[in-house]
């Protein structure tokens, strides 16, 4: 003989009640997140505009640079390890390094245009225009 197992009574009320505490729970947290969130935006902003302000790299536009200094804290704060520093020195750290490399790409950019402007102004030097038709031409030194 088989026997059956006894029906487990089902208590809606306590399921209902215990869900929506777990949703209150849940908004609260999502809330006190979002304040963090916005704290932590204002934190970050004020610091990469401080810098901005003391650093005074000519290439790089300075209300881009404060945007980028957010947004690499928002990148960056994941690797912060509260045991080996203060958040400030290295938030400072990763932000300072990040417009120096935002210095070198625009620097460097700069030269590629003038290397570039060089080579044409070379190249056509050796062009002749005649009935709207390029000719190349090579000028040989007599020596």
């Amino acid at each position: 003989m088989t026997r059956r197992k006894k029906a487990r009574k089902v208590s809606y009320r306590a399921d209902r009640i215990h869900l929506e505490e777990s949703q209150q729970a849940y908004q609260h947290i999502s809330d006190d997140h979002f304040d963090s969130k916005q704290d932590l935006a204002l934190a970050f902003y004020t610091l990469s505009e401080n810098i901005v302000n003391y650093a005074r790299f000519n290439l790089i536009d300075p209300d881009d640079a404060v945007q980028e200094g957010v947004m690499i804290c928002f990148e960056k704060i994941d690797r912060f390890d509260s045991r080996k520093g203060k958040a400030f020195n290295y938030m400072t750290t990763c932000i300072l390094n990040h417009f120096r490399q935002l210095y070198r790409t625009a620097r460097n950019y700069n030269e590629l245009k003038r290397k570039y402007l060089r080579y044409l102004q070379a190249v056509e030097s050796h062009i002749l225009i005649r009935n709207g038709k390029e000719i190349t031409y090579w000028r040989q030194s007599s020596s």
